[in-house]
């Protein structure tokens, strides 16, 4: 259970890289300055949790990056990931990590699924993403019912259903 954890996590980083379409070599030629300390928001609405998780996308690789870094040898990938601001450093140390313990057939099948995701509008992206989070929460005849109900094949293309039954294989069958 802690593997599927970490491997959406994985997936819902990349994905939302696609969101801002931050390129790696963007981030290394356009340093930022350090951001002043914001003060504390009240709680947020979901419209303003939806902004605030866009904004976070916005520092994710999209998968196409990510399979560089991954084709790369360690010292090269290093090097680049090193020039990355620290907190999208560790995010992308993160899913590296996750992807580099998959065997190649998992690995591609991830990627795809991120490149797959990348390419929905974002407020289909978006749609996606809150599904694939919300059904990840739940017990696994839980997760059956859902991809399995009306309401899904409703709410979601055939193309967006094929990609949350791809996350949940055991489920979709």
């Amino acid at each position: 259970m802690r593997v599927v954890s970490l491997i959406c996590g994985s997936v819902l980083i990349v994905y939302s890289a696609a969101v801002s379409g931050v390129r790696l070599e963007a981030a290394q030629s356009k340093p930022k300055p350090p951001a002043a300390p914001k003060p504390p928001k009240p709680q947020a609405s979901p419209n303003q949790a939806a902004k605030q998780a866009a904004k976070q996308a916005a520092k994710q690789l999209p998968a196409e990056q990510l399979q560089k870094l991954l084709n790369m040898s360690a010292e090269e990938r290093e090097e680049r990931v090193s020039k990355l601001p620290p907190a999208q450093r560790a995010r992308v140390e993160n899913q590296l990590n996750n992807l580099d313990k998959m065997n190649p057939q998992q690995r591609a099948q991830r990627l795809d699924q991120i490149s797959r995701l990348e390419k929905l509008p974002p407020p289909r992206r978006q749609a996606v993403t809150q599904e694939m989070q919300s059904i990840q929460k739940m017990p696994f005849a839980d997760r059956r019912a859902r991809i399995h109900s009306p309401e899904f094949s409703q709410t979601y293309s055939p193309e967006e259903q094929q990609l949350i039954r791809d996350r949940f294989a055991g489920a979709a069958k």
